[in-house]
């Protein structure tokens, strides 16, 4: 961020720009009711974290699926989804599940490595259902609706996780073929691996459901026009507060940890947007939207031409560089030239958003590698040879997005028509 200002900074000061314009541009950009909504949701994920409630939703889903070869790794999948709601970020999708879930896949015989490239690829989601920092960003970065953006990641997170889903039931049914169709073996579980007892089934349901109506809530809140993203997210804080306090899990520790948190965390997001919107003045005055309009006019008309060329671009640039840094630079350039060829907003968004996703399970300077490999012992290079296979099911994924606009669109469009 710093280094974003300074270059900022520096370039006004020699362009002999005013440099009034660098604090005018930051208050406009963050002068909006809109960014109440990242500190208001990831406070809710800290809480729910903190406070235990992820630990229901991580039981009351192994139990479904405990005792069937292959569970761990369909329950990565589906956890995925959950956790999608709770936090909206790969990082933490992968801090709080992937342990158990990669330990547990190691003791039904299925590699470790290859549970380690599934957590990689499944964390993905979290990013792009709602709730979703990134999708809050690009929404003000192209100053677009938030909320059509994020009704809009519903249907394409739903769809990637489908497509895993069926990629890990063909591998644990190939799995069981060169078995013999063997059952799971017999494993001690660990304490964070609750043994899957039919008695307290209902009771573990009933502990989860709450916290299970929190991700519906927030989705039909903001599609029926009942609140805006913001007030959801004030709002599903406050009902987390209430079920802590009804669960006798308040904790003024756990309280005081999770504002901690939520503060440097929003803080990071907050001070980057105001770095970035610097740029577009900058772009602005370069002539670097019209140069890039030029050279895309060059190639034609054509959105799968246009995708595929931002697709390579995102993907390398996503090697280096932090994806919200990528979608604050580059929104203000490729909007304009995308809105020419008839590719919506929503659309523009989900893509980028997933491609920034991707860079992030890319080496060299890939977070989700290094988180993986941090929560689950295993050398880099393990991690990245499994992540061959799970590359060419999101390269499957970034294509439908890419070429299916209803995926994105029909939401968005049959809710707010």
């Amino acid at each position: 961020m710093l280094t974003l200002l300074g270059i900022a900074f520096g370039y006004f000061w020699i362009s002999d720009f005013p440099l009034t314009i660098v604090p005018y541009t930051m208050y406009k950009t963050l002068n909006s009711f809109t960014l109440i909504a990242i500190p208001m949701f990831i406070f809710m994920g800290e809480l729910l974290n903190r406070f235990g409630f992820a630990g229901d939703m991580i039981t009351i889903t192994r139990r479904i699926f405990r005792e069937k070869f292959g569970y761990s790794l369909r329950l990565n999948v589906i956890l995925s989804l959950i956790f999608s709601g709770m936090s909206g970020s790969a990082i933490a999708d992968i801090g709080a599940t992937g342990r158990m879930l990669i330990n547990a896949a190691g003791r039904e015989g299925i590699r470790k490595p290859f549970a380690a490239g599934l957590t990689m690829a499944s964390a993905t989601i979290g990013p792009i259902f709602p709730p979703s920092i990134p999708l809050l960003v690009y929404a003000i970065a192209a100053n677009s609706s938030s909320v059509r953006m994020l009704v809009a990641g519903v249907i394409p997170a739903v769809t990637i996780a489908a497509i895993l889903y069926a990629f890990v039931t063909i591998y644990i049914w190939i799995l069981k073929r060169k078995r013999g169709n063997q059952d799971i073996p017999t494993v001690e579980c660990s304490m964070s691996e609750p043994a899957s007892a039919k008695s307290s089934f209902y009771r573990d349901l009933l502990l989860a459901l709450p916290v299970l109506c929190i991700m519906p809530a927030i989705t039909c809140g903001m599609i029926f026009g009942i609140m805006s993203p913001s007030e959801v997210g004030a709002a599903a804080v406050l009902y987390t507060l209430i079920l802590a306090v009804l669960y006798r899990r308040i904790s003024i520790r756990s309280f005081w940890e999770s504002i901690r948190s939520t503060i440097i965390s929003a803080a990071a997001v907050v001070a980057l947007l105001a770095a970035g919107s610097l740029y577009s003045t900058i772009m602005v005055n370069e002539g670097v939207s019209q140069y890039a309009a030029s050279v895309f006019g060059n190639i034609g008309n054509n959105p799968l031409i246009f995708f595929l060329i931002i697709n390579l671009l995102l993907i390398i640039i996503g090697m280096f560089i932090d994806g919200l840094t990528i979608i604050i630079l580059l929104t203000p350039i490729l909007l304009p030239i995308a809105q020419t060829m008839g590719i919506q907003p929503e659309q523009l968004g989900i893509v980028i958003v997933f491609n920034t996703m991707l860079g992030m399970m890319t080496p060299p300077f890939g977070l989700s590698i290094f988180a993986v490999a941090s929560v689950s012992g295993l050398k880099i290079s393990d991690i990245l040879r499994s992540i061959l296979p799970f590359y060419g099911v999101m390269l499957v994924c970034l294509f439908a997005l890419s070429a299916i606009p209803a995926l994105s669109q029909w939401l968005p469009d049959t809710v707010f028509r």
